[in-house]
């Protein structure tokens, strides 16, 4: 999604670069790049939380993003009104930091429920975004509005030939 955005918008993340590889995407950062998969080890733990931390900072850059574009291409004057039946972009969960709703995404010094609540609010987040992304009006949106034509009558002289 974060991809297609750059591709179709010139939207960039201001600090890091995805790598989307399948089932083993990394992300940079200057020269320095993290993986976003695992197995990870006791001793890589450090490198993934750094990712992640990383990942989840791109959530929120997209999030500013979508705030912004929701302002600039769908007509909003203000938060909370708007010329669309569209309401104003925003995340379910806040993200802080290295926290989704209170919880961290780091691996190293959590338990394995709050990793995996923090994760759970972020998917949900990314999922509310690509809902909005491939919406109508959004970024991602494969079919514009048509405007419904009438079906064509044809004439008496077309009907009896």
């Amino acid at each position: 999604m974060a991809s297609a955005c750059e591709e179709h918008h010139g939207f960039r993340f201001s600090k890091y670069k995805l790598h989307p590889m399948g089932s083993y995407p990394s992300i940079s950062h200057g020269k320095h790049t993290f993986e976003l998969f695992g197995p990870v080890t006791q001793f890589l733990h450090a490198n993934y939380d750094k990712g992640m931390v990383a990942f989840l900072a791109c959530v929120q850059e997209l999030a500013t993003f979508a705030k912004h574009y929701d302002v600039n291409r769908r007509g909003y004057a203000a938060k909370g009104s708007s010329s669309s039946s569209m309401p104003l972009f925003e995340l379910p969960y806040n993200i802080e930091g290295d926290k989704v709703c209170g919880h961290t995404v780091r691996l190293r010094f959590n338990s394995n429920e709050k990793w995996t609540k923090a994760l759970k609010y972020m998917l949900a987040n990314l999922k509310v975004m690509l809902v909005w992304a491939t919406s109508e009006g959004g970024p991602l949106c494969r079919d514009p509005p048509q405007q419904q034509q009438q079906p064509q009558q044809s004439s008496p002289k077309e009907q009896t030939e």
